[in-house]
C-alpha cells in the first residue's frame, strides 16, 4: 500500500454518511501590507546552547531544511515567527498527475519535498525571542512535558515563494498565517488575494502607501471582517433532516444531553465561517451552525481523549478542477495555493489531536474547461453552471474516488486517507461541503447524486484555507456543537 494512514482519533472512528457545507466569510473592512525586516536562516550545523553564533560561510540560499526567523511588522506591532521545516507536509511518493479536459494524463511528474519551501512553528514575544533563538540554532532544548515555553504567543505556518534579495530591495514572497494571543493573522500575495476576494471586501487599491516595499503582499486579521447582525441562530440543512437528528444516530449517541450554550468548534474556531439557512430535505449538511438536536458535546469540546499521544499523519489526494485552475491562473500557482493551505490547516489538526495533514497525490486539470456537454471526464471537472451544485459536485467527487479506490471490491486500489476537491465554483453561500465521519474510506456508496466516500469540497476564497480545515473536521467526524 503506497500510504500508511498514521491515524485516527475517536471521531474518526464514526463512519456516517452524511454531508456538511459552508457559507462564505463576512466582508473584509481593512487590509494592510506587512513590512518583511528579517528573514534569518539557522546555522545548518547546530551550535551549543548559551553560546553566541555567527552565520557560516554556507550558501545563504534557503532551503527546505532549514530553520528561520521571519520578522515583520503589520498594524503597529512586530512580530517574530520561529521556523522550522514541515516534514509531514509531502509524502516521500508523493506526485502530480496534470490532466487534459479530457481527463487523460498529459504528464506524472513527482512532488518533490526539496522543492518546496514550508514551514511551521512559533510566534514569540520580542523579549523572549534572542533566548529562542539560541535554542532554535542548538537544534531545540529538552523541557518537562508539562512546561510551555517561554514567549510563546501563538502558532505560524508560512510558505516561502522567493526569499529575495535585501542588497538590491528585492523583498521575500511568502503566504500563509500565524496567531497572536487568539488573533488570526493570514498573508496572501497582492494577485492571490485580488483573484479571491469578494465584491465587499477591502480593494488594495485602497491603500495609501502604494509604493510599500512589500507592497505584493496584503495582510489582515480575522477581527477585519465586518461583525455580523445581531440575529437568532441559524440552523444549517443538516439540522433539517430527520436521518441526523435521530438520537440513535452512532454521533449522536457521543452526546445525549441537555442544550447549553453554543461554544466554538474545534474546527473552526475563528468563527468566520457563518451559517446559511435551512434548505431542503437532502443528505447534506452546513458546516457552521449549531445544532438543534437533543444531543450536547458541551463536555467533549477541547477533549483529546482517545487521541495519539505520538504524532501521526494522515496522508490524502488533492484535485483541482478547472474553474480552479483557471481562477488562479494556472496549475503551477494553483498547487502552491493548495500547499499553503495543507500547510496552514494542518496547525490546528497538529496542535488540537497531534494529528498532520499531508498530501500524497495531486491531480490538476487542465484549465480550459471542457463543454458541459456531453458529461465531461471527470464528470467533477465541469464549468460553473447553475445545474451543476457543489454537493452534485461533491456527489461526482465520491463515485470518482470509490472507482480509484476498490468500489465494490473493484478500482486501482488508491489508499489515500481521504480526498479533497478544490473547485472555483460555489453554489450561492456555499463554499464547501463534506461527508461526515469518512476517513480511510476509500470505497463508494450510494445511489445518483448522493454517493458517499472518504471525500470533501471546498472552493477558492481569501481564507480558504479555513474551509478546507473546516471541511476535514467533518470527514473526521465532527459535527456542530
Amino acid at each position: 500500500m503506497w500510504y500508511r494512514i498514521q491515524s485516527l482519533c475517536l471521531l474518526a472512528l464514526l463512519a456516517v454518511g452524511v454531508a456538511a457545507s459552508s457559507a462564505p466569510p463576512r466582508p473584509l473592512k481593512r487590509l494592510s501590507h506587512p513590512s518583511t525586516l528579517a528573514l534569518e536562516i539557522l546555522p545548518r550545523t547546530p551550535v551549543p546552547h548559551g553560546t553566541l553564533y555567527t552565520r557560516s560561510l554556507e550558501s545563504p540560499t534557503l532551503r527546505h531544511t532549514d530553520s528561520l526567523r521571519l520578522t515583520l511588522a503589520a498594524f503597529g506591532r512586530k512580530h517574530r515567527l520561529h521556523l522550522r521545516p514541515n516534514h509531514h507536509l509531502i509524502h516521500p511518493a508523493a506526485r502530480i498527475n496534470h490532466l487534459a479536459s479530457d481527463g487523460t494524463v498529459l504528464r506524472t511528474e513527482p512532488l518533490l519535498r526539496s522543492s518546496i519551501l514550508v514551514y511551521e512553528g512559533v510566534v514569540i514575544d520580542e523579549a523572549y525571542s534572542a533566548h529562542r533563538l539560541r535554542e532554535d540554532a542548538a537544534g531545540g532544548v529538552s523541557r518537562p512535558w508539562d512546561e510551555l515555553p517561554m514567549g510563546e504567543l501563538g502558532w505560524a505556518r508560512i510558505m516561502v515563494h522567493s526569499q529575495g534579495n535585501p542588497e538590491v530591495g528585492i523583498p521575500p514572497v511568502y503566504e500563509g498565517a500565524f496567531s497572536v494571543l487568539g488573533e488570526v493573522y493570514h498573508i496572501l500575495t497582492r494577485e492571490n488575494y485580488v483573484r479571491t476576494r469578494g465584491p465587499l471586501d477591502y480593494h488594495p487599491d485602497g491603500l495609501v502607501d502604494v509604493d510599500h516595499l512589500d507592497g505584493g503582499l496584503v495582510i489582515f486579521r480575522d477581527s477585519d471582517v465586518e461583525k455580523p447582525p445581531i440575529t437568532e441562530s441559524q440552523m444549517c440543512s443538516h439540522d433539517g433532516l430527520g436521518f441526523n437528528q435521530n438520537d440513535d444516530h452512532p454521533v449522536m449517541q457521543a452526546g445525549r444531553k441537555q442544550p447549553a450554550e453554543n461554544q466554538a468548534a474545534w474546527y473552526d474556531p475563528f468563527g468566520v465561517l457563518e451559517p446559511v439557512p435551512k434548505m431542503g430535505m437532502l443528505g447534506k449538511r452546513d458546516d457552521v451552525a449549531g445544532s438543534n438536536s437533543t444531543s450536547n458535546f458541551v463536555d467533549q469540546i477541547g477533549n483529546t481523549s482517545g487521541c495519539s499521544k505520538t504524532q501521526k499523519i494522515v496522508y490524502m489526494g488533492v484535485a483541482a478542477d478547472c474553474e480552479y485552475t483557471s481562477r488562479y491562473g494556472g496549475a503551477q500557482n494553483a498547487t502552491a495555493v493548495i500547499l499553503n493551505d495543507w500547510n496552514t490547516a494542518s496547525s490546528l489538526y497538529k496542535t488540537t489531536f497531534n494529528m498532520s495533514l499531508g498530501i500524497v497525490e495531486l491531480a490538476m486539470q487542465d484549465p480550459s474547461c471542457p463543454p458541459a456537454s456531453p458529461t465531461p471526464n471527470p464528470a467533477w471537472n465541469t464549468p460553473c453552471t447553475d445545474s451543476v451544485t457543489l454537493n452534485d459536485r461533491l456527489s461526482l467527487f465520491s463515485a470518482w474516488r470509490g472507482e480509484r479506490g476498490g468500489a465494490s471490491g473493484s478500482g486501482t486500489g488508491d489508499s489515500a486517507g481521504l480526498w479533497h476537491l478544490m473547485s472555483g465554483c460555489p453554489t450561492g453561500t456555499e463554499v464547501g461541503v463534506a461527508w461526515l465521519g469518512q476517513v480511510c474510506n476509500t470505497k463508494s456508496s450510494g445511489s445518483q447524486g448522493n454517493v458517499v466516500s472518504g471525500t470533501a469540497v471546498s472552493t477558492a476564497g481569501r481564507t480558504e484555507w479555513q474551509v478546507v480545515a473546516h471541511e476535514i473536521g467533518h470527514n473526521f467526524g465532527a459535527i456542530h456543537d
